[in-house]
């Protein structure tokens, strides 16, 4: 089972909670986020970028939604989590898209990503 959250609250800010209802108990559980994974955009395109981790042996599936050259989105997860699969997709001014970056990333501390380059050669980097 996949649960699919749009994490895009207008402010370029990480969430600090999210409620997740498990199917099994109907029990609403509240999750604090202390890890945040940023990405920036430093390339001339669009990026979005998507992280799915396991809670209770649920997918979760986190997504940035698109944003511009200059910008940086946070995504927000739990202090428990150790990896996470992330894929970062850039997308050009004809809404052409082209996969960047896509690994399985494990880190104890927060992650920074940077996006730099054009549609054709770009690079991503990994800050911490």
């Amino acid at each position: 089972m996949f649960t699919n959250y749009n994490l895009n609250d207008g402010k370029n800010m990480p969430l600090n909670t999210l409620n997740i209802s498990t199917e099994d108990t109907n029990i609403e559980e509240i999750i604090e986020y202390n890890k945040q994974i940023s990405v920036f955009n430093n390339g001339d395109f669009n990026v979005e970028f998507l992280i799915i981790y396991k809670i209770n042996e649920e997918d979760i599936i986190l997504k940035s939604g698109i944003f511009n050259k200059g910008f940086t989105r946070y995504i927000g997860i739990p202090t428990n989590i150790t990896s996470f699969y992330l894929t970062i997709t850039i997308i050009n001014s004809s809404s052409m898209e082209k996969l960047a970056f896509s690994n399985t990333v494990t880190f104890t501390e927060d992650v920074d990503f940077e996006v730099a380059g054009n549609f054709s050669d770009f690079n991503v980097y990994r800050k911490s």
